[in-house]
């Protein structure tokens, strides 16, 4: 982020370009269904026609800790195949 401002609990900031490009990306991608946006625009259109191809996939590992387990679950985005 290029600037954090916080008004109390509530923190804002402006990005750089590069990291909205690849959050928008990776949003449309691990999208089942439908993708909002508060504007219908021709890059919005395309970016969704690029990304259609992919899927979520769920992720976990245990790792012994202690008398138990310690849990990761992450998701990835990941190219559909046939």
């Amino acid at each position: 982020m290029e600037t954090q401002i916080s008004l109390g609990s509530i923190e804002y900031g402006v990005v750089k370009e590069k990291y909205f490009e690849e959050f928008n990306e990776n949003l449309v991608r691990s999208a089942e269904e439908r993708i909002f946006f508060s504007s219908k625009e021709k890059w919005i259109e395309l970016l969704v026609k690029k990304n259609s191809d992919w899927r979520t996939e769920s992720l976990n590992d245990e790792l012994p800790f202690d008398n138990g387990r310690f849990l990761i679950s992450r998701d990835r985005p990941r190219k559909k195949t046939n």
